[in-house]
């Protein structure tokens, strides 16, 4: 969720954001890949789900409306300031 909010704040679409956070079932997959054979029952905490995601992102939108107002009102993030730094 921290590097999917991070992506958003630079302006990231979500779809983008989106197809990001599922890579992490390919790119960590090996890492897990004993530890699930090992113990099954920790695959959905070891692996990702697009439900996760969009579950967390439509929880934000319902209570503040937009994520970049979580953003700006909760996290106090400054996103001109943040785009700048990272994006200019």
């Amino acid at each position: 969720m921290g590097v999917a909010l991070i992506l958003y704040a630079l302006g990231i679409n979500e779809q983008t954001m989106m197809e990001d956070y599922l890579a992490s079932n390919v790119y960590l997959s090996d890492k897990y890949a004993k530890e699930i054979a090992i113990h099954p029952n920790l695959k959905s905490v070891l692996t990702v789900k697009r439900e996760f995601l969009q579950a967390e992102l439509d929880q934000i939108k319902t209570t503040l409306g937009s994520v970049e107002k979580f953003l700006k009102t909760v996290l106090e993030v400054d996103i001109s300031a943040f785009r700048k730094q990272f994006l200019y």
